[in-house]
């Protein structure tokens, strides 16, 4: 990469940092913001950064089209509307920039905007993740340049080596500051949108799994029954559309995601994600396609290198590391005991949204689209993360976060266990003849939830609960 000369970078900080010459009309002609206004959400902001404090160090993680950068912007604005003087704000776009470039815009950044304590200073650094080696310059900038004292504020779309570089930036992140996580809106926000009506008269408060099997689970639980139709159809809804505010937004005023959404998504996927090079597009429907069938079964990656010919082993194995690492999937490990993984064992592998498994069958309508069966089991596992999210930022990144609990014997399954989810839940999306899922949760629980169509039973000890009204509680 070509770094930048200094003329350059100076305008880069001109270009992007507009309210130092324009404090009151920036916002309006802000290509985030304006196409954060044209969606015409009515109520979603999830609001990630609105208690940013100074002294800390934060990295907001998550797949690229959530709103990473609107909300960044949104934190900018507030600051400004709350008095900071507006050379204390520095934004910089990373992509396409070196280490020694990001080095050099800061320093260029202090000289644009002299006579500032450190201290006071607010720096957002939108895609670090682009920048080769982001997790050493960030180290390097907070320990010997006015990053040190300021708030320091980075997003990025790829969480590979998130780990090892947390453990660069351990300690640097001051006592508010760390890792934070924005995704595809929640089945919550979903209704706020699309079914207003709906969502007023549901309880605002969630629960969680620790809390499904007790007595305020039942009282906050059987009120809803009369409910149950409407949000399995608003779930079944929110299966079709997904989550990415864009898509969203088309179904706002449309029956499905405009095809300009979903070629922008798939764009980011070919491009950015998998960076495909050789690989055709026939190639890389026919891996995705090959992933969205097998949603909700072990993930044999020979078979499917086998099936398709597209490469080695290695090559299929890297492609997916790449879908999980960018946030666009996760993975969970099998588990016999119900708490540890089992070492080089299959795990299934999910997507974290429903519109990407779409993709394929938006392409080619000769494909298949995904089963609803198989799209509620993955909406359910991404909404117990989140749940998990709560306390444990990086749940996503980790396996065994979400354990699938298979006996070797038999192959039966528990979808959903481990030592981060109180409650064993089974996928079973079903109208009728729900207990026979119970017999895995029965021999080594006693208890726990099965996640169906839209059946509510709260009588035994093994709960029947509709999925989306699950979702529902768990989405807070």
């Amino acid at each position: 990469m070509e770094r930048m000369r200094d003329f350059e970078r100076r305008q880069h900080l001109f270009d992007f940092n507009p309210w130092w010459q324009n404090p009151r009309g920036w916002e309006q002609h802000d290509p985030d913001l304006r196409e954060a206004r044209l969606n015409a959400l009515g109520s979603y902001d999830p609001q990630p950064l609105s208690d940013i404090a100074l002294g800390a160090l934060y990295l907001l993680m998550g797949p690229r089209r959530v709103g990473k950068s609107v909300a960044m912007k949104r934190a900018i604005a507030g600051l400004l509307g709350d008095g900071f003087d507006p050379r204390h704000i520095v934004f910089c776009p990373c992509e396409n920039l070196a280490g020694q470039d990001l080095r050099r815009i800061v320093r260029l950044a202090e000289d644009l905007t002299p006579g500032i304590q450190p201290e006071r200073r607010y720096w957002f650094f939108d895609e670090i993740t682009y920048v080769n080696g982001w997790a050493t310059t960030l180290k390097q900038l907070r320990d010997q340049t006015s990053l040190r004292a300021g708030c320091v504020l980075a997003t990025g779309s790829s969480g590979a080596k998130l780990r090892e570089a947390q453990g660069e930036l351990g300690g640097r992140e001051g006592q508010d500051g760390g890792v934070r996580l924005l995704l595809p809106m929640g089945f919550r926000a979903f209704v706020h949108e699309l079914y207003p009506n709906l969502a007023e008269t549901l309880p605002g408060e969630s629960l969680t799994s620790a809390d499904l099997q007790s007595e305020t689970a039942r009282r906050y639980l059987e009120p809803l029954t009369i409910h149950v139709d409407q949000v399995t159809l608003a779930w079944e809804r929110y299966l079709s559309i997904g989550g990415f505010p864009r898509a969203v937004a088309d179904a706002l005023g449309r029956v499905d995601v405009a095809p300009a959404t979903a070629n922008g998504l798939w764009n980011i996927l070919v491009g950015d994600v998998l960076h495909v090079g050789s690989m055709s597009d026939r190639d890389v429907k026919a891996l995705l396609q090959r992933l969205v069938l097998g949603i909700g079964s072990p993930l044999n990656v020979a078979s499917v290198t086998k099936t398709l010919n597209i490469g080695t082993r290695n090559t299929v194995e890297s492609r997916i590391d790449r879908l999980c690492a960018s946030f666009y999937a996760y993975r969970a490990a099998t588990t016999n005991d119900g708490v540890a993984p089992v070492h080089g064992a299959q795990s299934k592998l999910y997507f974290i949204d429903p519109l990407i498994a779409r993709l394929p069958s938006l392409r080619d309508r000769a494909l298949a689209p995904p089963d609803i069966t198989h799209l509620s089991e993955q909406q359910l596992g991404v909404c117990l993360l989140r749940s998990i999210a709560l306390t444990e930022r990086l749940a996503i990144l980790d396996e065994a976060a979400l354990l699938v609990r298979r006996n070797p014997d038999t192959g039966s399954e528990i979808d959903f266990v481990g030592p981060l989810l109180q409650t064993p839940i089974e996928s079973k999306y079903v109208s009728q003849k729900w207990r026979g899922a119970r017999r895995m949760l029965d021999e080594h629980y006693g208890h726990g939830v099965i996640a169906t169509r839209d059946i509510l039973d709260l009588n035994e000890n093994i709960r029947a609960i509709p999925t989306g009204l699950l979702a529902w509680t768990l989405d807070g």
